[in-house]
């Protein structure tokens, strides 16, 4: 499933706004957010990332414990993390913009946090119920920080038997 018609499926006036999308499951929704997440990063420029040092897959809430005491809303949600080469470190604010410029040449909004130490850049599609985050930290040698980027995926709020359910625990069980 595309995230066109990942998007299609996803109920419009929920899809980012923390309803459930109704007429989709978790399982229907994690290869596509997966997907999304591949695309960025295969964007990356190879000269300047040293390792993927942890990628993760999972689903999380929609709303509060108190809203949802069973966790019933839930998206998948899968991340990498990237380091910089030595010496490409300062490049990394700069790898994350054309990142965001790339998606939004391809109809994206990005909401662009300030720049910091770490900086948040959200990007929403009307072609997609999923979303993108990249949360860029600089390097800072006082503390021996080393520069990051960490690409966010997620997707829209499914309705599911919970964290304990046998659906989100396949889910999110290892490939053996």
């Amino acid at each position: 499933m595309s995230l066109t018609t990942l998007s299609a499926c996803a109920s419009t006036s929920t899809a980012g706004t923390g309803g459930d999308a109704t007429t989709l499951t978790l399982a229907q929704t994690k290869s596509p957010v997966q997907l999304l997440r591949n695309e960025a990063a295969s964007r990356l420029d190879e000269f300047v990332v040293e390792t993927v040092n942890e990628t993760e897959d999972l689903s999380v809430p929609c709303k509060t414990a108190e809203v949802d005491p069973l966790g019933l809303s839930r998206s998948w949600t899968s991340s990498v993390e990237v380091s910089f080469k030595p010496g490409s470190a300062w490049r990394v604010s700069i790898v994350a913009e054309d990142l965001t410029v790339s998606f939004e040449e391809q109809g994206w909004v990005a909401s662009r946090g300030a720049p910091s130490a770490v900086t948040y850049t959200a990007l929403k599609s009307e072609t997609s119920a999923a979303t993108i985050g990249f949360t860029v930290t600089t390097e800072n040698l006082e503390t021996a920080t080393p520069a990051k980027l960490q690409i966010t995926t997620k997707g829209p709020c499914v309705a599911t038997g919970g964290a304990e359910s046998d659906e989100v625990k396949k889910l999110e069980s290892p490939v053996s």
